[in-house]
């Protein structure tokens, strides 16, 4: 299982081309999400074990948000939770069981640390701080362990270019990014995908500006220099297409289309050839060879978008330099503790400086399937009325409150104050409709 995860890492999207995308490719991308999505347990919420991640990288790239997606409907929703959750659970699990007497990031394999970066990168988490440990930080660590001939190197220095921190770019050694170039016309295993991951590494680095290439080297290369390794690279590639149009299979097809996509080095294989091999690899029912893994990595090239792209994803402050984002996520959570018993949680964005009513009616305008709001007036301020049809009941003393929760464990009442309540970044914001002798 190790190298299909590490094939499909390749696969992480962020910049569309639209001008590249054929109307028969965005068709071929939708089927194939709609496909992912129904693949949950409709009872958990949760993709089949061990397709998790891809499923999550999948879905989030198609129609990337920094909430991990753009969702139809509140059932979308409440999967992606329920995956970044479960996937959270087994990073916990790994980390707190002991192997050989040893807990933590030692007992993450490099494959499932790479997924990991990458899915908190795609839905806008912290990497550098996920469970309380430091995932690109270790992956830096990685680099001298793992030889020049594996894709995974090419993946690692992907990972640590596309978090935008320097410090961490001045380990990258890029003379290994440069030793894998196969003979040209030799057919050997994985040598596509090895060839396709090193491009779109050194394209990540080339996009640097020429004189501040914060790059570990004997000699220190420019942006030209790095275009020249990756034409090395290309032409291997351009030299080892299949008469079908493919590279031999899925996974080196769309990772050689996203290789020739993520530079401006000159490529001359035929990409619309590769595009119509991926298209009539499809199945009727959306999917890529009947799995939620398969399917996952075969979406970027469809999408026309890369893995190389993924350093220009604008989350918070942990990816960005200069001056704090216009917006932010906050997590809220949306409890009916009298009809279902059910709750979920999910992030909302909101403007800095925005009152908690504005953020509400915001969000509700905009996904008005997943949260459908009424307000009114109250002695002290604004307050909830319903909730996607659950209104207040004075008769049955059940109503929506809600409270602003710290990280300390604080609860701050605000159900009648929405509208003179500013939004905090740090603090989760609990919709409740519960029953209460005490009306608001």
């Amino acid at each position: 299982m190790e190298i299909w995860f590490i094939l499909f890492m390749s696969s992480l999207p962020w910049l569309a081309r639209a001008n590249t995308v054929s109307t028969s490719n965005s068709v071929a991308a939708s089927r194939a999400v709609g496909y992912i999505w129904s693949q949950a347990d409709k009872s958990t919420f949760l993709w089949p074990e061990g397709e998790i991640g891809p499923g999550i990288l999948g879905v989030a790239g198609y129609n990337p948000t920094n909430e991990g997606g753009r969702f139809k409907n509140i059932t979308e929703q409440l999967i992606m939770t329920a995956n970044i959750e479960a996937l959270g659970a087994e990073f916990l699990l790994k980390t707190l069981t002991p192997v050989r007497g040893q807990t933590g990031l030692s007992n993450v394999d490099l494959p499932s640390l790479i997924q990991y970066i990458a899915v908190n990168q795609i839905t806008c988490r912290n990497p550098f701080d996920y469970y309380g440990h430091d995932l690109v930080q270790h992956a830096v660590g990685k680099l001298d362990e793992v030889t020049h001939q594996a894709p995974t190197f090419g993946f690692l220095v992907l990972a640590i270019c596309n978090s935008n921190k320097e410090d961490l770019m001045k380990k990258v050694h890029f003379e290994k990014l440069t030793r894998s170039v196969p003979a040209f016309g030799h057919l050997c295993p994985f040598c596509v995908e090895r060839s396709a991951i090193n491009i779109m590494a050194l394209a990540c680095l080339a996009n640097k500006d020429d004189d501040a290439l914060p790059i570990a080297a004997s000699v220190k290369p420019s942006s030209k220099n790095l275009r020249g390794h990756i034409a090395q690279y290309a032409k291997y590639i351009d030299g080892v297409q299949e008469k079908d149009g493919g590279f031999g299979s899925i996974f080196s097809t769309t990772l050689a289309i996203q290789a020739k996509l993520s530079t401006k080095v000159k490529f001359t294989f035929d990409l619309d050839a590769s595009w119509k091999y991926l298209k009539n690899a499809q199945k009727a029912d959306g999917s890529f060879g009947e799995a939620v893994t398969f399917t996952a990595m075969s979406i970027p090239a469809l999408t026309a978008q890369t893995f190389a792209d993924f350093r220009r994803i604008q989350c918070d402050n942990y990816l960005n330099k200069g001056e704090p984002s216009p917006t932010f996520r906050v997590a809220y959570e949306l409890e009916d503790a009298v009809f279902s018993q059910q709750k979920f949680r999910a992030r909302l964005e909101v403007a800095r400086g925005a009152k908690l009513l504005k953020a509400l009616e915001d969000y509700s305008n905009n996904n008005p399937t997943v949260l459908k709001i009424a307000t009114e007036k109250s002695g002290s301020g604004v307050r909830l009325k319903s909730i996607n049809g659950i209104a207040n009941d004075e008769s049955a003393t059940t109503f929506w409150f809600v409270d602003e929760v710290h990280k300390d464990g604080k609860v701050v009442p605000v159900s009648s104050l929405l509208d003179s309540t500013t939004v905090k970044e740090d603090a989760l914001y609990r919709l409740s409709y519960r029953t209460s002798k005490l009306s608001l």
